[in-house]
């Protein structure tokens, strides 16, 4: 009986230590972004900004889940080359209260082609797009399985990844 006992005691503990490492690996990460279970929106256009210096991704979100916690959306650009996706600091937006939508501006890549996706969360895409740098930029909806785009997300920005990406936190209040 107490051998018994110790084996169920031991099985529980296993279990539960189990448990807490599979929520602890499946926890956000510090310096993340996200947060709504449910969130509309559109990437709408682009516009040049500063001299033709810089693209700027234009669209809106709102979160239609009805809560009140804070929550962020962002847009996450793909290069052709790379096997994922990265979001700048200033390409993470609040939702407003309320369910409002939030129009934004956020700065996108220079040159060449990139996907760009409005994403509520790392994981799920709202809205994509495919721009294409030529005599100018163009814009062109896709679905969220094409190639371009169907890639992870980075969930937060790791200090390599803004290598080459405007980090001013400021950047975000300029469009």
């Amino acid at each position: 009986m107490m051998l018994r006992r110790i084996c169920l005691i031991g099985s529980v503990v296993v279990a539960l230590v189990a448990g807490s490492a599979s929520a602890a690996s499946a926890a956000v990460p510090a310096g993340s972004w996200g947060g709504a279970t449910c969130a509309t929106g559109s990437l709408t256009g682009f516009e040049m900004a500063e001299g033709n210096r810089y693209l700027v991704i234009l669209g809106s979100s709102a979160r239609c889940d009805g809560q009140s916690t804070a929550a962020t959306f962002g847009v996450v650009f793909f290069r052709p080359a790379d096997d994922y996706g990265r979001i700048r600091r200033s390409g993470i937006r609040n939702y407003p209260s309320g369910g409002q939508a939030r129009g934004f501006g956020i700065q996108g890549p220079t040159g060449g082609t990139w996907g760009a996706c409005l994403m509520s969360d790392p994981a799920t895409r709202v809205d994509c797009v495919v721009l294409t740098a030529g005599t100018g930029w163009s814009f062109r909806h896709v679905p969220a399985d094409d190639p371009l785009v169907d890639k992870p997300a980075l969930p937060y920005l790791a200090k390599e990844e803004t290598d080459g990406w405007p980090t001013d936190p400021n950047c975000g209040g300029c469009w």
